[in-house]
């Protein structure tokens, strides 16, 4: 990765700003239904928290590997494995903080000034955010209602170029809950295999959270 002198103006998040709003209402005494940032109305589970405090109380609050533990790496690949017939290794599966976090280190360790990431819009707000802060250029594509608010292959193809470097493909979408069909991931891959220099993050962490009689498909 190349070292860019531009200056980025970077923009605060918009879920972050209404989310502190909310609750310097809520602290106010107004009654507020908060519908910005995702987060669940009730507590952690007690089997987590009794779980997290025994495993505190065990001494486990030490530096871990950076990409997780052994053990957390295993349950995600057998994870992987029942659920969506994926096969990784333990060494390809990388833990983090939380779905921003791997997007951040994804791009910011690969982006060259004037790379160009693909975003299908309407998009989650930290998308373009983390590609400026990278160097990067966002390219926004509009998808229409028609649509279901998804990127076509033929949309697709048409913003592809030399500069390219990645897709961002978000699936369930927030905010629209749009799903990608089966069809639909594989008319996209039979773009992006014409265009190798093109790399694919897929945010998938809506996945379980699916309304009607739709079905979640791995982009694979």
């Amino acid at each position: 990765m190349k070292l860019s002198k531009k200056i980025i103006d970077i923009e605060p998040s918009s879920t972050v700003i209404l989310g502190q709003k909310a609750r310097e209402l809520i602290s106010s005494g107004k009654d507020v239904i908060q519908l910005g940032e995702g987060e669940p109305y009730f507590n952690t589970p007690d089997h987590i928290i009794e779980a997290s405090y025994k495993a505190m109380k065990r001494g486990e609050t030490k530096y871990t590997n950076v990409a997780g533990t052994q053990e957390l790496r295993s349950v995600i690949k057998k994870y992987l494995k029942n659920e969506h017939q994926l096969i990784y290794h333990e060494d390809q599966i990388v833990v983090g903080n939380g779905g921003k976090q791997l997007i951040f280190n994804a791009l910011m360790s690969s982006i060259d000034p004037e790379d160009e990431v693909i975003i299908p819009t309407p998009y989650w707000v930290s998308y373009p955010q983390i590609v400026n802060f990278a160097g990067g250029k966002p390219i926004l594509v509009n998808c229409t209602k028609s649509n279901d608010f998804k990127i076509s292959s033929k949309l697709l193809e048409k913003h592809i170029n030399k500069k390219t470097l990645w897709l961002v493909l978000n699936s369930p979408g927030n905010p629209t809950g749009s799903v990608y069909s089966k069809k639909e991931l594989h008319d996209l891959a039979f773009i992006l295999r014409k265009h190798t220099n093109v790399n694919i993050i897929c945010d998938d962490i809506y996945s379980k959270i699916i309304y009607g009689n739709e079905k979640f498909f791995y982009f694979s």
